[in-house]
């Protein structure tokens, strides 16, 4: 699938097993301005045939469904197709299904209860290759990494301008939003991001944040 920030419209794939909230998803999806071809599969079965015979952006799946639900259908996606972005529509706050959903990888959570405005904001960072949590799941997310086996003590030196732009990561700011704030260009802020990436070991954002709460860099509450 390959990396999607550089491409105009995104094709995307909505996967719930209700068909009436799938194709009203659908059309509001179709209006957002990066959208290319937008179809709906009913259930994870349905989303995996689809996968055989076309390539997706971006599919938006549900947890709760009958038959195949979000968690299986993820972890056949990640054996087939390890570089799928994957956002999850939800109303499942439990921490259990939350902390395997993580392991397995996604590029984003979002609940069913949210406006457009926010959906469409989750899809703008997803397309440009960053991750999105609406604020509940977050909050369940970081309780999870923090509770989690406190990482070996190493000194990893960050010089200020790196601090900054993990502030800004952890802050959920787009690389152009990073930019803009902090009156660099575009490509710098990649260059730090990488670099942020290659000094904290972190595979991704979500590593990064990680790196920040537990070296103290930014706060829970401050997110």
């Amino acid at each position: 699938m390959g990396e999607i920030a550089n491409v105009t419209k995104l094709n995307i794939v909505i996967t719930d097993d209700q068909p009436i909230f799938c194709e009203g998803l659908s059309k509001l999806v179709s209006s957002w301005p990066r959208a290319g071809k937008v179809t709906e599969a009913l259930g994870g079965c349905a989303l995996l045939e689809l996968l055989k015979v076309s390539q997706w952006d971006i599919v938006i799946l549900d947890v709760d469904m009958p038959e195949m639900n979000g968690v299986e259908t993820l972890k056949v996606i990640r054996e087939l197709y390890p570089d799928q972005k994957v956002l999850i529509l939800t109303q499942i706050e439990d921490e259990v299904t939350l902390k395997e959903l993580i392991r397995l990888g996604v590029s984003g959570f979002i609940l069913k209860n949210i406006r457009f405005s926010e959906l469409s904001k989750a899809l703008d960072m997803i397309a440009e290759g960053s991750e999105y949590f609406t604020a509940s799941i977050t909050s369940v997310f970081y309780r999870l990494l923090l509770n989690q086996e406190e990482a070996t003590k190493k000194i990893i030196e960050l010089n200020d301008r790196e601090i900054e732009i993990l502030k800004c990561t952890c802050m959920q700011l787009s690389v152009e939003e990073t930019a803009e704030k902090l009156f660099l260009s575009v490509s710098s802020v990649k260059k730090y991001k990488m670099s942020l990436l290659d000094k904290t070991g972190s595979k991704n954002t979500v590593g990064l944040v990680r790196f920040a709460l537990k070296q103290g860099i930014v706060k829970l509450a401050d997110i």
